[in-house]
């Protein structure tokens, strides 16, 4: 027997919210075998009318299916570009892809952003001019929503699906039913929430905010269930181990990772090479205790803990203080987002900043080599994420676009895209403030952490940190 999987949305655009749906159709030997040969016969003209040059491009993606994407007026389609989505006014700071594949946006202009991402609405389309809207809009947050998460059901949580988590520079993270576009839970925080993560068997999410706390609520009642302090400043992300759901790893601006068990509620180690703020960690979907981190020190880390290791660690309590990275990589700046691929053997990164090549990189994890480099955002990707079926890659970011890829594929970095004269001098604002901050200048006062960046011995020491590199583009998160 053949089973083919057809995806098709509930709804057209501006319409309310389309749960993917997926039908099956059932074909019996003979009807099976009439279909395969119908569609190798339209392979074999596809290719050839690709190869003209002048009809299509053909790309072959994810296991056996096949997409055509229209050319580009210029008759150079970006290599492997779906689309292009424009529905913030404001830079998107974090974004995430469900089990059904809606994709949802967060930016700073406090709104949430549903976007139907299903391959029926780019296919035949041209990527560079076809408009795209989003299906549905959340509003409620009083500021920039800064972190995004959709929460696992369990089956005996009593929940009902499709409900997200969103975190906010109003201090607090919000439990939504997507459906029904209605925030269920409001759930106070005393700073900024730049992260959330969601337990890998659902009923739980965990918080990271910018006084250092991590905090984890028992849904759907939104009752904390608990915190884990230690950090010596604040939280950027947070991530549960998809293979092992009593670890989190954080991220701090206290140059640190750390990675905790959360059954017993203590830390386990602390992962010390970055030299700056380590603002993104994942863990690996593939290998058990692999990880990947990024941070201002413009460094992207691969790390490895070793059986031996986590069995002194969880079983004697002897947890190694001093853990060295597998691979580290250096990025012309700074890196804002790590995300693994759903089959765990490449792994993302986004860096850059306006004028300053921003750039998602493609990692192979088993090499550490570089596999593919996109290139065409304007200015800093501040998020990146994955489509679960592993087909496609999203990254959004200061220029309030969201760009969507086919997963595999070459390099896309266009060419002649210099910057004008206000960009140039927009960069040179931002990089002249920065450093002036860093030799110890006026600081803004709403937008500080509780450390410096010693450079001699990498320790944090209590004092004032210059703001966010990206505060004086009227980013004000803390």
């Amino acid at each position: 027997k053949m089973f083919f999987c057809r995806c098709h949305p509930k709804s057209d655009e501006g319409a309310t919210c389309p749960a993917r749906q997926t039908s099956l159709l059932r074909l019996g030997t003979t009807e099976a075998w009439a279909l395969q040969v119908f569609h190798l016969l339209l392979l074999a003209y596809l290719v050839r009318e690709g190869a003209g040059g002048d009809s299509g491009q053909f790309h072959h993606v994810g296991s056996g299916a096949v997409h055509i994407l229209k050319q580009g007026g210029d008759g150079n389609a970006p290599s492997g570009l779906i689309g292009i989505l424009e529905g913030h006014t404001a830079a998107v700071y974090t974004l995430t892809i469900s089990p059904e594949g809606c994709l949802v946006t967060g930016a700073t202009d406090r709104s949430i952003a549903i976007w139907n991402v299903s391959w029926e609405r780019f296919l035949g389309k041209d990527p560079l001019t076809t408009k795209h809207k989003p299906i549905r809009r959340l509003q409620g947050h009083d500021a920039g929503v800064t972190a995004l998460a959709f929460v696992k059901k369990n089956v005996n949580d009593g929940m009902p699906s499709g409900l997200l988590a969103s975190g906010g520079a109003d201090n607090a993270t919000k439990i939504w039913d997507v459906q029904a576009a209605t925030a269920l839970l409001s759930l106070p925080h005393p700073k900024t929430v730049f992260g959330i993560a969601t337990h890998p068997e659902g009923g739980e999410i965990g918080t990271a905010s910018w006084d250092g706390v991590i905090r984890f609520f028992t849904l759907p009642t939104g009752m904390k269930r608990g915190e884990l302090s230690g950090h010596d400043a604040g939280l950027y992300s947070v991530a549960y181990s998809p293979l092992d759901s009593s670890l989190l790893a954080s991220a701090s601006a206290d140059r640190t990772v750390r990675i905790w068990d959360v059954k017993q509620m203590q830390l386990l180690w602390t992962l010390k090479s970055h030299r700056d703020h380590v603002t993104t960690v994942e863990w690996s979907p593939l290998d058990p205790f692999t990880l990947a981190s990024g941070g201002w020190d413009r460094k992207f880390r691969l790390w490895h803990i070793s059986q031996d290791e986590v069995s002194n660690c969880r079983s004697v309590g002897r947890c190694a203080g001093n853990l060295q990275p597998r691979l580290s990589a250096k990025h012309p700046q700074l890196v804002w987002r790590v995300a693994f691929a759903p089959h765990g053997e490449t792994v993302a990164a986004c860096h850059g900043a306006v004028g300053q090549s921003p750039t998602v990189v493609i990692y192979d994890v088993r090499t550490g080599h570089v596999s593919r480099r996109l290139g065409r955002h304007k200015d800093t990707p501040l998020a990146i994420a994955w489509s679960p079926d592993g087909s496609m890659l999203a990254s959004a970011g200061m220029d309030g676009k969201v760009l969507l890829y086919e997963a595999t594929g070459i390099d896309d970095m266009p060419r002649g895209d210099l910057d004008d004269a206000e960009e140039l001098a927009k960069w040179a604002e931002d990089l002249a403030t920065y450093q002036n901050e860093r030799r110890g200048g006026a600081t803004k006062p709403n937008n500080s952490s509780n450390v410096t960046n010693n450079e001699d011995n990498g320790s944090a020491v209590s004092n004032t940190l210059p703001p966010h590199p990206l505060a004086n583009r009227r980013i004000a998160f803390y």
